[in-house]
């Protein structure tokens, strides 16, 4: 597969980062390629929404499965769970992609947003995310989230930001995959 890249999104305190314009059927598969991004305040949710084509408010019907894995930096605690808090079910809400995310200098949030035939007015958009990022409270995590927006209407817009803070930094390229 080849990644063609589409745009490029560099944050500087943005309270969101929206990608409006470059998805449509020309590739059956997108990526958004999250790297390092770093809220302007600690304890943040990082979340993404859509829209349908024509639709406005980043508000589309989702749902998901929530997972993560974990390990704190003194080494005294890992796990693997399922969180039912930040998985929707038929929800509008903005989807929780990182948990706590915290402002430290070595804190941040990185990873892959793989979209699935969006343009499709038959099937439901599906999504699969996996990514890592660092807590405030010194714990590193590994997420892996999917998600289908259950419309059955072309999506061609993404949605980016922190519950509670802007983007202090960070990049976000669109990829196109071709064969």
């Amino acid at each position: 597969m080849t990644l063609v890249l589409l745009e490029t999104q560099i944050a500087s305190a943005d309270s969101v980062i929206d990608f409006v314009s470059s998805i449509d059927s020309t590739y059956d598969i997108y990526e958004i390629h999250i790297t390092n991004a770093h809220p302007a305040g600690a304890d943040q949710e990082f979340q993404v929404q859509a829209n349908a084509v024509g639709a406005s408010g980043f508000n589309e019907t989702v749902t998901s499965i929530f997972t993560n894995s974990y390990h704190n930096e003194s080494g005294s605690s890992t796990d693997w769970t399922s969180s039912a808090g930040d998985s929707q079910g038929n929800g509008t809400a903005y989807q929780t992609m990182a948990q706590n995310v915290g402002d430290d200098a070595d804190q941040s949030v990185s990873g892959i947003l793989r979209i699935i035939n969006p343009s499709s007015t038959t099937f439901a958009t599906h999504c699969q995310y996996e990514g890592v990022h660092s807590q405030h409270n010194d714990y590193v995590m590994h997420i892996k989230l999917a998600m289908y927006f259950n419309i059955t209407a072309a999506i061609d817009e993404f949605s980016f930001k922190f519950d509670g803070a802007n983007i202090a930094t960070g990049t976000f390229k669109l990829f196109g995959v071709g064969e």
